[in-house]
């Protein structure tokens, strides 16, 4: 089938139908991976077996080379039947293809064939306590220099894939230094290494089999060697585009909305009370609510795909352009499943609180996206920012 024309974009239809062959399987097993909760472990094995455990990976590095359009096209798949997956499975993604960037070409050799041909995976494990997209982030997790590499020492929050990553991709400040310019550091940590642990504590209200747990280092020894940016590897992150995170947020969410919505159509076309004739769907309330629905479902994935038009024409920075339609997107994308989450249960009515209908599930699991980081508080001081001719930053470190 070959590249497919969007509007005036292309996306790998051949990649994204092999998602689509998936899906169904992903469904069925959703509930269960909510209601344990658990880690959507087959889920991940079909995606590797099928080739996509790499999917942004250029080809002759044997990824699937999928660009933005193709890439955020599979989370709309993958959010539509399984949120849990769909965010999992972007934080291990997006982690490869940092990697990719940041690593010179030893590494990438030495560990590449590990995720394209051996099917392991990526956690981000970043994030820390007190942490806030909406203030200077200073980092506790130190690097401490020793001889052939690093101790690191630290706990890491909402690590998402945890214990079941095969590498940590993380961060921290080089131990004596105070601000990120001469201090931030990223490198890959092997899961079994010594002094590395998971604390399992993940336990919310959605996205409850994405395993998103703590990740504590104690004393762990770093070689040189897996300290990612080459031989300028401080702040080394910072100076490459990692909007690829909040992007697929924005798709993770805008597939589960549309997911959502399509139940509710489903419902409201095959649900009758007597004595009424005819099904709900021949009610004005409920037409009026469905084109609502559907009318802004359609704007934010039009938005998605200028955001993943903007990012591809980029120049491989997180410059404004692509920052903005950035967090835009994930506004929008996020707004719009909260809103139809709340409007399925509306409209559904007392039903929709019983564990045997999707919809409570659909609930919880759709109105968390707002809070997901950036949160949209956050997204749209930062697209402001921009608007008024200032600097916008998703993150700033101190």
């Amino acid at each position: 089938m070959g590249m497919r024309r969007l509007m005036d974009l292309q996306y790998d239809e051949e990649i994204v139908d092999r998602v689509r062959q998936l899906t169904p399987r992903f469904a069925e097993r959703a509930a269960e991976v909510d209601g344990d909760p658990r880690f959507p472990v087959e889920n991940f094995r079909e995606l590797s077996d099928a080739g996509l455990n790499a999917v942004c990976i250029p080809k002759e590095w044997n990824g699937a080379g999928a660009n933005s359009l193709t890439y955020n096209l599979i989370l709309l798949e993958l959010g539509r039947v399984c949120p849990s997956t769909a965010m999992s499975w972007n934080m291990h993604s997006t982690c490869a293809s940092l990697f990719f960037k940041l690593a010179d070409e030893a590494q990438k050799e030495r560990i590449l064939p590990e995720i394209t041909e051996g099917g392991k995976y990526f956690s981000s494990v970043t994030a820390e306590r007190g942490m806030s997209f909406q203030h200077l982030v200073t980092l506790k997790t130190t690097f401490t220099p020793v001889e052939g590499g690093f101790r690191l020492n630290g706990e890491k929050i909402s690590a998402t894939v945890g214990k079941h990553a095969d590498f940590y991709f993380t961060s921290g400040f080089l131990a004596g230094k105070k601000t990120a310019a001469e201090a931030i550091m990223t490198a890959v940590i092997p899961k079994e290494s010594e002094g590395a642990t998971v604390k399992e504590v993940w336990d919310t209200m959605g996205m409850r089999g994405t395993a998103s747990d703590n990740i504590i280092f104690e004393d762990t020894f770093v070689p040189r060697e897996n300290v990612l940016g080459g031989e300028d590897f401080i702040a080394a992150l910072g100076k490459i585009d990692i909007t690829m995170f909040h992007l697929g947020f924005s798709a993770a969410y805008l597939g589960l909305a549309e997911g959502i919505y399509s139940h509710l159509v489903d419902y409201v076309k095959n649900t009758r009370y007597d004595p009424n004739p005819e099904p709900l769907s021949h009610d004005g309330q409920y037409q009026s609510a469905v084109g609502a629905l559907s009318s802004e479902l359609r704007a934010a994935r039009n938005l998605l795909y200028e955001a993943c038009s903007v990012k591809d024409s980029g120049d491989g920075m997180a410059n404004q352009n692509t920052v903005k339609a950035v967090m835009q997107s994930k506004y929008i994308s996020c707004e719009i499943c909260a809103k139809v989450a709340q409007h399925a249960m509306r409209l559904v009515g007392g039903r929709s609180i019983l564990r045997r209908y999707p919809f409570e599930r659909f609930y919880r699991e759709g109105i968390v996206g707002v809070v997901m980081p950036p949160s949209n508080s956050r997204c749209i001081e930062v697209a402001g920012k921009i608007e008024c001719g200032l600097k916008g930053m998703i993150l700033q470190y101190g």
